[in-house]
């Protein structure tokens, strides 16, 4: 179960980044597939959504209107994948937990890998191979986060084809992502300053990140590092290709 983990992992914090970073609707509904100027399609409730999201399976979740969080829905091109996500001024970490006792998600916390007070409470649909990630914590200054994440972006109801992107975040676009055609072979020996060849990674665009070193805010220093995303289905031969070019 570890093993598959990191995806829980990686969407539980990243659904926590983009609550933090804004997007609530303010109060218990939010126009779902709007632009500015349009008149909403549907205005639904955070249970509502939460439905929605999980129309094609047998789960459900303790309900969350009650708590009035601000919440958006978020889609990330770079990894196919939903996130609803909200936060209350109250805490009610307590008795939500007691609610999910009560529901047949299973739980990841333990004390070695996903302590609680590293991770907040963190759920999932299956044990081994998890395609939908609970997470929530109260904040220690007040508050309640909540988010659920899914990773078959292309399936069920919130299918985002010929929806307007106004209602979701797209990473490639807004997280200062570059494209290229070209494999950035030039710009990755520019950025690290060696001469590391690095071939036959094939695909129609590629999307990269470099990132400066910095110290974060506990004092640690945080090494340069030069972020590329590919399309779900390209990532076992990319691995491959890189094994076989003496990478690890």
């Amino acid at each position: 179960m570890k093993k598959h983990m990191w995806k829980v992992l990686s969407l539980a914090c990243a659904a926590a980044l983009l609550a933090g970073c804004g997007g609530g609707k303010g109060g218990r509904t939010t126009p779902e597939g709007t632009s500015e100027g349009s008149t909403p399609v549907h205005t639904i409730t955070l249970d509502e959504a939460i439905v929605r999201f999980l129309s094609d399976t047998e789960f459900v979740v303790p309900t969350l209107d009650e708590y009035e969080l601000d919440w958006d829905i978020y889609y990330s091109f770079a990894n196919q994948s939903y996130y609803i996500a909200g936060e209350a001024s109250a805490n009610h970490e307590t008795e939500y937990l007691e609610l999910m006792g009560e529901t047949t998600w299973v739980s990841f916390n333990d004390d070695t890998w996903y302590p609680v007070e590293e991770y907040g409470y963190l759920y999932g649909d299956d044990a081994d191979e998890p395609s939908f990630a609970i997470n929530f914590y109260d904040f220690t200054t007040g508050g309640f986060f909540f988010s659920i994440a899914r990773y078959d972006g292309q399936t069920g109801e919130l299918d985002v084809t010929g929806v307007d992107t106004s209602w979701y975040v797209d990473y490639i676009n807004e997280g200062y992502f570059e494209q290229t055609d070209v494999f950035p072979q030039a710009q990755i020996n520019a950025f690290f300053g060696t001469d590391k060849a690095i071939t036959d990674l094939e695909a129609e665009t590629y999307v990269y990140l470099a990132t400066d070193a910095y110290t974060d805010e506990e004092g640690y220093p945080v090494p340069k590092s030069f972020q590329m995303v590919f399309e779900g289905d390209q990532v076992s031969d990319i691995v491959s290709t890189l094994t076989a070019q003496g990478f690890s």
